[in-house]
């Protein structure tokens, strides 16, 4: 279980913090009102912990002292009361990922807030591009503690490389004075020859030696942000975080506009949408393409006996063998309240039974329990292989076979 450390003297403000936290992350929290009972806790291991969150002043540490034992173990976010400029500077001087000002139940959404972003950026992967070594580093480190992985590059073609390497990279920093390749060129080949959108990877400029119109040339061909040395680390952050939520919402819509959401396979549009352009990928390859049409059978009883929560269990329970009975490149959808539809490309044909009895198969085997009831169910299954003149009439032919399985005692795969 993921912990965070507390070290708050006011005991209501900890109480407030805790509870937000527990209800929104699910982390456990160690709270502590000392410098030395923060310490007594450190000396038990961190492996468990996160972050720390500190106040600036406790009552034996009163100018601060905690940041410095804390930091040393832990990544630091301060909560503070206090912070004009010269705060500002003290914090700033210190190994800290960021600080919240206390200003009320805002402040703890903040906070909370802060320490859940944080959460996310560890599966989350940034690459910076610079051919100056030192600022190379300075930007890694920055995105290091906001707790990023972090790769980079000192020049475009390695940039490129990595990428190659890495397909799973959200957001790029990038440089402009580079040699060989600079960063406008880097953004058009990701942009253009890589056709990786500003929905799929977040590109930011810099720069210190640019005229007052690169910022706009930069983000009009295809940059998601710019910013201007010397910027602040506060600055720099804020557009990172802006640009990743970005990319986090636009991913939500597009998955609520695929996937069911009962089930999380792909919805009934999508499948029609993808599967006229598997269609079309096999016929003009001569490639082998499957269609398996599936249905649970006496559903309905199951919603009768059990209600219809058990109804959803068994569907997602459904669902959830179709995905591991398949390969990430096949289509698996749910199509209607208990039917399901997979599409496969290139699947060998003396396979295509062996698959569809293993999935029948691990259906028959799987215990849903809800409550006290151990709930089974079988499948029937239809499924062709025969390239026709259309989509539609594959879908068709599969459909007929499906009844076929029906008709002839249920659980069972007729293959055309």
């Amino acid at each position: 279980m993921t912990k965070i450390l507390i070290a708050e003297d006011d005991m209501i403000l900890a109480k407030m913090i805790t509870r937000k936290i527990k209800d929104t992350l699910k982390f456990e929290v160690t709270h502590v009102t000392t410098l030395s009972q923060a310490m007594a806790v450190l000396e038990q291991g961190t492996e468990e912990y996160f972050i720390a969150i500190l106040d600036l002043y406790l009552p034996d540490a009163p100018d601060g002292e905690i940041i410095d034992m804390v930091s040393q173990h832990l990544p630091v976010v301060v909560f503070t009361a206090q912070m004009d400029d010269d705060v500002r500077s003290f914090v700033e001087s210190k190994p800290v990922i960021d600080y919240v000002i206390k200003h009320g139940e805002r402040s703890i959404k903040l906070l909370v807030e802060l320490v859940q972003r944080l959460s996310k950026n560890q599966d989350i992967k940034a690459m910076v591009v610079d051919d100056s070594a030192i600022a190379r580093t300075m930007l890694a480190n920055i995105l290091k503690s906001f707790q990023f992985q972090v790769l980079t590059a000192g020049d475009g073609d390695e940039a490129l490389a990595l990428l190659a390497e890495h397909p799973d990279i959200r957001i790029v920093i990038t440089d402009y004075i580079m040699p060989q390749m600079n960063g406008l060129e880097l953004l058009e080949i990701i942009r253009g020859s890589l056709d990786l959108d500003r929905k799929e990877l977040a590109i930011i400029g810099v720069s210190g030696q640019v005229g007052d119109t690169f910022s706009a040339k930069f983000i009009k061909n295809g940059g998601n942000d710019f910013l201007i040395k010397p910027f602040l680390k506060e600055e720099l952050i804020c557009r990172i975080n802006q640009n990743i939520e970005f990319l986090e919402h636009i991913e939500a819509i597009t998955t609520m506009a695929e996937r069911d959401h009962l089930s999380g396979l792909y919805n009934r549009r999508y499948f029609f949408e993808v599967g006229e352009r598997f269609y079309a990928n096999a016929k003009r390859d001569h490639l082998t393409l499957v269609i398996a049409m599936l249905d649970i059978d006496h559903f309905k009883s199951v919603n009768d006996v059990y209600g219809h929560y058990a109804g959803d269990q068994v569907i997602k329970a459904v669902a959830k063998t179709l995905k591991d009975s398949f390969r990430s490149s096949d289509l698996v959808a749910r199509i209607g309240g208990e039917e399901f539809c997979v599409l496969a490309t290139n699947m060998a044909p003396d396979h295509i039974k062996i698959t569809m009895e293993r999935l029948r198969q691990a259906v028959e085997d799987t215990v849903v329990t809800v409550g006290e009831s151990d709930i089974r169910v079988t499948i029937s299954i239809g499924v062709n292989s025969d390239l026709e003149e259309s989509l539609a009439a594959m879908l068709n032919r599969a459909d007929e076979l499906l009844y076929k399985a029906k008709t002839s005692g249920r659980n069972r795969v007729e293959e055309g």
